[in-house]
């Protein structure tokens, strides 16, 4: 008999994770890029996936950081393009969005979600995603319902309050939503009991896990306040239910009692005016600053150097409210005091007395009293501070709150299988003549190979779209210019790279043009890289060849074109693919028909006849024989 001690059992394959948002990233969402950060450093491979692109260009810099791709939705157009593609294939769950408007309410606008979740529907089995998980319930867990129906993907999701208790059209959908998870996660006991207050049915789903945070980087403050003044800052959008007025008000009866209060302000929205307003009014010009949004390192130099941390929210007139402020965390994490309001959440993370005071809201004389205690008793700021930190420590850093989540994730089953790698990555911009047509036909041979297929449009005709949309599945569209911009200036090393690729081709392309093709090849380039890098990269018109020498620059890949015989820039870059990867420029440039002009159909080519040959499987045929060739020599 044998005494060699058995192998250890296999270890269990964690599922792939995606987070889909109904727009990502959102610079206030801080909590959300600290989960998945989070995640990505115990070892969890992450996708994140956005039904609509940013509305502006700010980011936080550690976004930079992000290992998990970001994915795109299609524009709306296409959208619809790919609904009347399923449609058309009776793949459309038609019986299901019916039964759904008639028990939900047309208001819940079912169709809508399942357009938006079509193209994940397809992607993400193809990307080996085994589960599925939202924060706030919103459009997005919407589609995730659309997505469990279509692809039997399951899904969690994190409500925060008010999405819940106002934004949602429907409580019974709310009820579906929860019923259909596998779990619930709740941001603090006060939003588990107003949910369970609506759903009372799903109590052992829904599981308290406070929204985590890395203390790392958050410089220690040294409060020391000399008696007469008070250095506080607070953060947050200029909105009715953060309070920055009644916080105004509290500062302005402070100075009354003969106490200086210097707040530095953080954030931007609509009631900006109306508190410049107050201000002025009440004479605090040289108390208040105004320093509009501000990335999360400029917080953390400011928090730095105050005495105090104030957030003096309160529920509007709509009963939109704080429940759980992540600033308030992160203040605690530089060792500041808090003075806050008896609002939702808040009292989880603020004891009044220990860590900071906590008044009623609105309650403007609490606020100056809380204020003016700080500013007068001394070591009195500096040990709520102290409190405040070991606080945040033992309940809110991210070594404490992921592991919960975690927990939840590693009981569900990893049934499907990673992707292949690419061998090749192609882009196909569809608003130009032929590119889509091309696609069409070659993307039966790209799969073959496993291709990278990025695909940019935006302005098609629902004709084109609903044409090309076949072909698009399972693809990974460019965003619009506002995220393409946010990652160029997120970039400046790989920004003065490109820049600096101008002069070789400046004759042939305009400066204009250049840096549009540069924007949209560092995108591919950091998405891909996630993603995993293709062996080579293909451009399969002149309209495609710069962003993919480009590509080949920042990624040091090669790369291959194909195009009109006749056009400068494709013999040009060409000649450079040779030089810098492959054997000859001729075997390089694989010709075509000359695509339509101006005056032609969009998306054809002017011989038909070459088309339908090409359909037939004879230039296909031609294509894959090329391409295997390519291949074979990198």
């Amino acid at each position: 008999m044998s005494n060699s001690t058995p192998p250890p059992p296999a270890k269990k394959r964690r599922p792939r994770l995606a987070y889909l948002f109904s727009r990502y990233p959102v610079i206030s969402q801080t909590f959300v890029d600290n989960e998945i950060l989070g995640l990505e450093a115990a070892g969890w491979d992450v996708i994140v996936c956005s039904i609509h692109p940013p509305r502006d260009g700010l980011r936080h810099p550690r976004l930079s950081n992000l290992r998990a791709p970001i994915l795109y939705a299609p524009p709306p157009e296409e959208r619809k393009g790919i609904e009347n593609d399923l449609i058309a294939k009776g793949k459309w769950p038609k019986k299901f969005l019916e039964n759904h408007a008639r028990v939900y309410g047309e208001e819940t606008r079912p169709e809508l979600s399942c357009r938006n979740a079509a193209h994940f529907a397809e992607l993400l089995p193809r990307l080996g995603v085994d589960h599925v998980h939202m924060h706030f319930a919103n459009r997005a867990t919407h589609a995730a319902l659309m997505l469990k129906e279509m692809q039997g993907i399951p899904f969690s999701f994190t409500p925060q309050a008010q999405d819940f208790l106002i934004d949602i059209s429907s409580p019974e959908l709310l009820g579906e939503m929860c019923r259909q998870a596998e779990f619930v996660v709740v941001a603090c006991d006060w939003a588990r009991d107003e949910l369970l207050k609506l759903v009372p049915a799903v109590g052992g789903k829904v599981r308290r896990i406070y929204n985590g945070i890395d203390p790392t980087p958050y410089p220690q403050a040294k409060p020391a306040p000399d008696g007469k003044t008070l250095k506080i800052a607070s953060v947050g959008r200029l909105i009715e239910f953060k309070g920055f007025h009644h916080l105004i008000a509290a500062i302005s009866k402070v100075r009354d009692r003969g106490v200086t209060v210097h707040l530095d302000l953080m954030g931007d929205g609509p009631w900006r005016e109306r508190l410049e307003n107050q201000v002025r009014h009440t004479g605090l010009e040289s108390q208040v600053v105004f320093h509009g949004s501000v990335k999360i390192d400029q917080m953390r130099e400011c928090y730095a150097r105050v005495d105090a941390f104030a957030l003096a929210c309160i529920e509007d007139t709509k009963g939109a409210m704080d429940v759980f402020p992540t600033v308030i965390t992160e203040a605690m994490l530089s060792w500041l005091p808090v003075v806050s309001c008896s609002i939702a959440g808040v009292p989880e993370q603020v004891i009044d007395g220990e860590t900071g005071f906590v008044s009623e809201p609105a309650d403007e004389e609490g606020l100056a009293y809380a204020l003016y205690r700080l500013a007068t008793e001394p070591g009195l700021a500096a040990k709520m501070g102290e409190a405040g930190r070991q606080r945040a420590m033992e309940l809110f850093a991210i070594d404490k709150t992921l592991p919960m989540l975690e927990a939840e994730f590693e009981r569900l089953p990893a049934k499907r299988e990673a992707p292949k790698p690419a061998k090749v990555g192609v882009l196909y911009d569809l608003v130009s003549p032929g590119s889509g047509a091309l696609l069409e036909l070659e993307r039966l041979v790209l799969r073959e190979q496993s291709a990278q297929i990025w695909l940019a449009g935006g302005t098609l005709t629902r004709k084109e779209a609903d044409r090309f949309a076949p072909a698009t599945i399972g693809g990974f569209w460019l965003p619009d210019g506002m995220a393409l911009e946010a990652e160029w200036m997120a970039r400046p090393e790989e920004r003065t790279r490109l820049g600096g690729l101008l002069s070789e081709v400046a004759e042939l392309v305009s400066a204009e043009d250049f840096f549009d093709a540069a924007r949209r090849a560092l995108w591919i380039a950091s998405q891909s890289a996630r993603l995993g890098l293709p062996k080579l990269w293909y451009a399969p018109t002149e309209a495609e060849a710069l962003v993919v020498w480009l590509l080949h620059h920042l990624t040091e890949r090669p790369f291959v074109l194909a195009g009109d015989a006749d056009s400068a820039l494709a013999k040009h870059l060409a000649k450079k693919a040779a030089a810098s990867a492959l054997a000859s420029a001729e075997a390089n440039l694989l010709l075509r028909p000359r695509p339509c002009t101006n005056d032609a159909p969009r998306g054809m080519f002017r011989k038909v006849a070459m088309v339908q040959d090409w359909r037939k499987g004879r230039r296909q045929g031609a294509f894959r024989l090329w391409l295997r060739k390519v291949l074979a020599k990198t």
